[in-house]
């Protein structure tokens, strides 16, 4: 299995770093619930609609903790929360709920050391390597082959 990253060169002609290349990861496609649902009923007992059932649930219970100023981690995927965009007030009593512009769930993936390369990565990437975007025949009109890891 491969990360795919495509280059790109800066084009901020203001920037320190115009002109620079760099390489940004991309997606080859995004996998549904549904499609989870199959693979992992597919590598135990539990059956496609009860793993479609606890996935809902999640939603659901990560919905509430989340509205009740919890965070959610997940043992080995890492941890939800909520953040803010606010606008700014001049005076902190003038300071209210009016000012949230906006309400974010963050996610921040849980970390561990790469015993591959010798760097901190996210515990689900470790031992991935990269590879260029441009050399994957991709054909988004169908489906890629399922990916075993």
């Amino acid at each position: 299995m491969a990360i795919y990253c495509k280059k790109y060169q800066n084009q901020v002609r203001d920037s320190k770093m115009f002109g620079k290349w760099y390489m940004k990861a991309r997606s080859l496609r995004t996998v549904s619930t549904e499609e989870l649902a199959e693979e992992i009923s597919g590598t135990n007992t539990v059956t496609e609609a009860d793993v479609k059932a606890v996935l809902s649930s999640l939603k659901v219970v990560m919905k509430q903790k989340l509205q009740a100023g919890l965070s959610v981690k997940l043992e080995g995927i890492g941890t939800f929360r909520t953040t803010v965009s606010c606008g700014p007030a001049e005076e902190e009593d003038k300071l209210t709920a009016d000012n949230i512009k906006a309400i974010y769930v963050r996610f921040a993936p849980e970390k561990s050391l790469d015993l591959t390369t010798g760097k901190r990565c996210t515990k689900m990437l470790a031992g991935a390597r990269i590879a260029n975007i441009d050399d994957y025949a991709y054909d988004p009109k169908t489906k890629p082959a399922q990916v075993n890891p």
